[in-house]
Formats: C-alpha cells, sequence, structure tokens
C-alpha cells in the first residue's frame, strides 16, 4: 500500500506550486477551478482509503506505515467537500439571489438524489446477480442514503441533509441583509442532526457535518478572517496542525467508545487545509479531472471493488487496486456522460432560476 501512497502523492504534487513571494498569499484560493483541484486530491486519497476496507494489510513496515497515515487522516479526507459545498451554497445564493432558492429543490435537491438513484440501481443490480442478501427495509432505506448496498450511502445522506436545511434556513430568511439568521439557524439545526446521529447512526454520519456549517460561515466572513489569519500566519499554521495531531494521538484510546469526541478534529483539519491552500497551489489536469469528476468516481468505485472482493482478489493488493481504478475510470465517465444526456431531458440542467426569470 505504501508504493501506491508514494505513487498517489508524485500525482497530487504534480505542477504543485508555493505562492510567490511578492504576493505572499493566493487571492484565488476559493476560486472554482483551484477548489475542483483539492477535491481531486481528497477523491484519490479515499480512493486508496476505501481500497484498504476490502484488503489485510501485512505486517511489513510499509504496510504499517500506511496504516498510521491512514489512521491520521481518518474521516477528515471528506472536509473538504461538506467544506465547499457549504461554501458555494451561500456564493450561489449571494450572486442569484431568491431565484437560486426557488429552484432549489429542483435543481439541487431532486436532481441529486435522483444521481444518486442511479447509481443505487447499479449496485442492487450488482447485489442481485451476486447473490448478495438484502432486505425491503434496506433497500427502501438505501434509496435516500440511510442504508448501504455495498455503496458509501451516507455521505449522500448527509448532502441531502445538508441541502434540505440550507432551503429551510434561507427560505425562512431569504433577504440578504437576514442571511446570518439563516447560516445561525442552519447551524443549529446542524448541532441538533449531529446529536441525533450520534443516538441513531454510525461516527460517519455525523462526525464531519459540521463541516458545511463552516463553508456557509466562512462565506460570511471570509475577508475578516483572511485579515485574522495571514497577520499571524505561521504560528496559527503550526498550533493548529499540533492541536490535530495531538488530539488524534490522544483520542485513539478512547474512539471505539466516545466516538463523538472525533467532531473537533476534521474541523482543525480542515482549517489547517484552507490555510496551506492559501501559500501553496495544488493544481494539474488529474486533479481537475478527478475534481470535475468527484461524485461518480466517490459513488461508483465501490462496484469493481465488490466484484474482485467476491471472487477473491483482495489477496494480491496490487491488482486488486490497479483493476479497481481501471475500471471505476471508464464507469464514472460513461455515468457522467449519460447524466449529461439525462439532465436537459428532465431539464434540470438549466441555470439557477430560469424558469421563474422566463415566466417574469
Amino acid at each position: 500500500m505504501l508504493a501506491f501512497i508514494i505513487l498517489w502523492l508524485l500525482v497530487i504534487f504534480w505542477r504543485s506550486r508555493p505562492v510567490p513571494k511578492s504576493e505572499r498569499f493566493y487571492s484565488d484560493y476559493m476560486a472554482p477551478a483551484r477548489t475542483t483541484a483539492i477535491k481531486g486530491v481528497f477523491i484519490l486519497l479515499i480512493f486508496l482509503t476505501h481500497s484498504e476496507q476490502y484488503l489485510t494489510l501485512s505486517d511489513t513496515l510499509p504496510d504499517q506505515i500506511y496504516a498510521i497515515i491512514r489512521l491520521g487522516f481518518g474521516q477528515s479526507v471528506v472536509t473538504a467537500f461538506f467544506f465547499y459545498s457549504g461554501y458555494g451554497l451561500m456564493e450561489s445564493l449571494r450572486r442569484k439571489g431568491e431565484p437560486y432558492l426557488r429552484a432549489f429543490p429542483k435543481a439541487r435537491i431532486f436532481k441529486t438524489l435522483l444521481h444518486f438513484d442511479l447509481a443505487v440501481l447499479l449496485y442492487l443490480i450488482l447485489d442481485f446477480v451476486l447473490d448478495i442478501p438484502l432486505t425491503t427495509g434496506e433497500i427502501i432505506g438505501s434509496l435516500i442514503g440511510w442504508e448501504s448496498v455495498g455503496n458509501s450511502a451516507w455521505f449522500i445522506f448527509d448532502i441531502l441533509v445538508a441541502y434540505v436545511m440550507f432551503y429551510v434556513c434561507f427560505r425562512a430568511f431569504p433577504e440578504q441583509t437576514q442571511w446570518k439568521k439563516g447560516a445561525l439557524l442552519f447551524t443549529v439545526c446542524s448541532v441538533v442532526f449531529v446529536m441525533l446521529m450520534i443516538l441513531f447512526r454510525e461516527s460517519r454520519y455525523y462526525n464531519t457535518f459540521l463541516c458545511v456549517s463552516m463553508g456557509i460561515w466562512f462565506s460570511q466572513y471570509r475577508p475578516q478572517i483572511e485579515r485574522f489569519v495571514q497577520q499571524r500566519f505561521l504560528p496559527l499554521l503550526l498550533g493548529l496542525a499540533a492541536l490535530y495531531v495531538g488530539g488524534g494521538v490522544l483520542l485513539m484510546r478512547v474512539y471505539d467508545d466516545y466516538e463523538y469526541l472525533y467532531i473537533p478534529l476534521p474541523l482543525l483539519f480542515l482549517t489547517v487545509l484552507i490555510m496551506v491552500t492559501m501559500v501553496w497551489r495544488f493544481d494539474n489536469p488529474v486533479l481537475q479531472y478527478f475534481g470535475s469528476h468527484l461524485f461518480s468516481v466517490f459513488i461508483l468505485m465501490r462496484l469493481p471493488m465488490t466484484v474482485l472482493e467476491y471472487y477473491g482478489v483482495t489477496e494480491h493488493v496490487g491488482l486488486f487496486i490497479a483493476i479497481s481504478f481501471a475500471v471505476t475510470l471508464p464507469l464514472a465517465h460513461v455515468f457522467d456522460a449519460a447524466l449529461k444526456k439525462l439532465d436537459p431531458a428532465l431539464h434540470l440542467d438549466r441555470p439557477w432560476g430560469a424558469e421563474e426569470s422566463n415566466q417574469k
């Protein structure tokens, strides 16, 4: 596994570069092209994380080093997806206003659910072919991500919850002068959601969810946050990174019994990540490609992994990862191509508020 980590890191750092000394900080680190590349970084890391779940690591030093790296990242590898989602929702509302909210249920919530359910259908077909037993409750629950049929369901469930909460909260406070109240209501709802998930679901359903709220608040106060951070950048960066590592080490002893204590760590990791992107640019065609195909790669990567596990290929680590990767790429590409044809047919590709604007 360590060999693949090294290969992945070479891809991630290809063409990466620090900010020029004359600039001190990148001003466009939150631009869509930059955030897409960062998403590409983490979807590559998630691919290895998911692969490892099907494999049995050896006691060799390389595999043990990989295990430490994977443990160090933990669930934090998805924090950027949630943060950029929250930030993007708020920025879209800022640019497009109330028509964005009026179109939101169809153009964001229904569209995401439809795309997800099409992927779920592929998993259901595979489970049927491989004779993997499923209950009626599991099948029904899988359509909203409450249950998994072999896919990474929890992530989409959280995203759908975040979308519904965003719509409700900002519909209640639609005027720009009220958006801070909407953000506060969203945060309160997020805390309630996390508390409920602590009672009813595994930790992955809740331990990174507050990152969405963090993205919304960052959009509200970005200039002030940047001034504060950039005035004391290095000590703040090192201090937060040390807190993340130290907190992770201390938490390892009690994590199994108190999983909710993990919640602050992804927020620390995310803060460090955003600060790093202010001074270091990760951007190349590979990262852009994977960031652009994030949804399909994330949702579909377990299809070939499930087949390979069924046929016992998990004993061959290199072969398992290579085949999974080689199958996921074209599978995700074809899936996205199909969605690009489906969305126009259902009028899901229109700009936000297009229908309302035309009516006016």
